[in-house]
């Protein structure tokens, strides 16, 4: 079995090398260039070309037009006299694709096949019925909500969308190939009228169909609204307040509610973003707080609580003073303004000399009715004073103080400025004295310490010679009694020796012991007299 097998194999190897050796004879044809339009639209005539740049002698060439992936009998050519190969192509849509040439031997097939490169042939046709799809559908949007826009045609090849927004190119990135244009995050500067323009290129001709547009409205939501109310006097006698509601921001229409005390007490649908209210009250009593609602259809927002009480002017005006100077530290104008203790609405007048006084227009974009501008020139020195009443109705009104204004006074120190910078010095002075009487004081007593503290290093002295020299007696004594110690010992040793020699030791042994008195006593009295000393 081994050995047939092996005899197979070895004649599949030369079956091969013969089938080698055979195609080897063969002719080669050259080098194979296709040429041709790389565009086309339907229904016009386009020409292939084919060719060998090298041809054997005495060999007739069959050209073959072949498209890739397609399964079509190719187009066949023959050139006998070694000319380029011409295919001429009716276009249709199928014939978009890419294409190579084949040339090989016409009626001879010991002549190799070669192939050229492929040539991409792109069929254009022309763009039909472009139109718009929103997705979602709705042509409505909020503001950071998202949506799609797809631009679908039923005809057409090769088409570059663009996306126009009020006939102007749209700001956002876009790829112009796809048929589609997405927002992420809408804004109002999103909404108009959104137009596709669908075009493909033939030769530099532009063909473009524009769509049916689409309307994309961006509504802004309503921001938290703002509340302020002014006071009204009715024809009756009866006071009202007209509570006022306004957002800054938002997509009319809005419905605006005002809640008093928490209690709604009446709405309103209003289209450009404010509305007011009318609400009775009385002078001088509580009325409570109000707040504005407004409601866009997709959220609810408050205002912050406002009281709506209204209080009479009354109590102390107090009129104050704001210097302008130069560069030269002179004074030329004064600010005066003026506060009233109480009052909801106050409304202030200013008199020079008790005659009353209209705004300057030099500062009248500068200033309100509690501040009046007044240049330091001879004509505007005087007495100045103000006075403040209610806004809704002047026949009550409040004085404040009189205050003589010109030049001359203006510019002069202020008593409260003498007397801070007096007593500033004067607390200066104080403590600079204090500081020096206290080093005085502190010298002295660090003096007199530093006395006492010699004095009694002297006296430790003085006592610690005095201890040394007792110990010193001390030392004396206990060794004289040792001495006495050994002198008993010998005596004792010595008792068997002659009696007279025995006395005549006892004898001197009394004599010194005599002695030794007599100078242990003139000792002891030379101590006290030294104690005493």
């Amino acid at each position: 079995m081994t050995k047939m097998t092996f005899t197979f194999d070895h004649l599949l190897v030369l079956l091969g090398f013969c089938s080698m050796w055979q195609r080897t004879d063969g002719q080669t044809l050259g080098k194979v260039v296709i040429w041709g339009p790389s565009e086309g639209t339907v229904k016009d005539i386009k020409e292939f070309f084919c060719k060998v740049d090298e041809i054997p002698e005495d060999v007739s060439v069959q050209y073959q037009l072949i498209k890739e992936g397609d399964s079509k009998k190719p187009i066949e050519y023959t050139s006998l006299s070694g000319e380029p190969a011409q295919f001429n192509i009716f276009v249709v849509s199928d014939h978009d694709g890419r294409y190579k040439c084949k040339a090989s031997g016409h009626n001879n097939t010991e002549v190799l096949p070669s192939y050229s490169n492929s040539l991409r042939f792109r069929v254009i046709e022309k763009i039909v019925n472009a139109h718009i799809v929103l997705d979602p559908p709705s042509e409505e949007f909020w503001v950071e909500e998202s949506v799609t826009l797809q631009c679908n045609v039923t005809g057409g090849t090769y088409v570059s969308y663009h996306w126009l927004l009020d006939n102007v190119p749209v700001q956002h990135h876009y790829n112009r190939s796809q048929n589609q244009l997405t927002i992420q995050s809408l804004s109002t500067s999103d909404s108009g009228r959104y137009t596709c323009v669908a075009s493909n290129q033939l030769n530099y001709t532009l063909f473009s169909n524009s769509s049916d547009f689409k309307n994309v409205n961006v509504k802004e939501h309503v921001s938290d609204p703002k509340i302020s109310f002014e006071f009204v006097k009715r024809e009756n006698g009866n006071f009202s307040a007209v509570v006022k509601c306004q957002s800054e921001k938002g997509t009319s229409p809005i419905n605006f509610s005002l809640l008093r005390n928490n209690d709604n007490f009446a709405e309103k649908l209003d289209e450009d973003l404010q509305a007011s209210f009318e609400v009775p009250i009385q002078l001088d009593q509580n009325m409570g707080f109000a707040q504005c609602l407004a409601n866009d259809r997709t959220r609810r927002v408050l205002s912050e609580p406002l009281n709506i009480t209204v209080e009479s002017v009354g109590g102390a005006v107090t009129m104050s003073v704001d210097r302008t100077v130069t560069n030269n530290s002179v004074v030329w104008a004064v600010w005066l303004r003026c506060s009233v203790e109480r009052g909801t609405f106050p409304e202030y007048s200013w008199f020079l000399n008790n005659t009353r006084l209209e705004k300057q227009n030099l500062f009248q974009h500068q200033t309100n009715d509690a501040v009046f501008p007044v240049i330091l020139v001879p004509e505007a020195a005087g007495i100045y004073h103000c006075e403040a009443a209610n806004a809704f109705d002047t026949t009550t009104r409040v004085l404040s103080q009189k205050w003589r204004i010109n030049k001359e006074v203006m510019n002069r120190v202020p008593l409260t400025v003498v007397i801070i910078v007096f007593t500033c010095f004067f607390v200066v002075i104080v403590a600079v004295t204090a500081c020096c009487l206290y080093g005085v004081v502190l010298r002295k007593k660090k003096a007199r310490i530093y006395n006492l503290k010699e004095e009694f290093t002297d006296m430790r002295s003085i006592y610690d010679d005095i201890i040394n020299e007792d110990e010193d007696d001390e030392v004396n004594v206990a060794v004289y009694e040792e001495d006495m110690d050994i002198v008993e010992a010998s005596r004792i040793e010595d008792s068997d020796e002659d009696e007279d020699e025995q006395s005549s030791i006892a004898d001197e042994e009394s004599d010194e012991e005599k002695n030794f008195l007599d100078e242990e006593t003139i000792e002891g009295a030379g101590t006290e007299e030294t104690e005493l000393d």
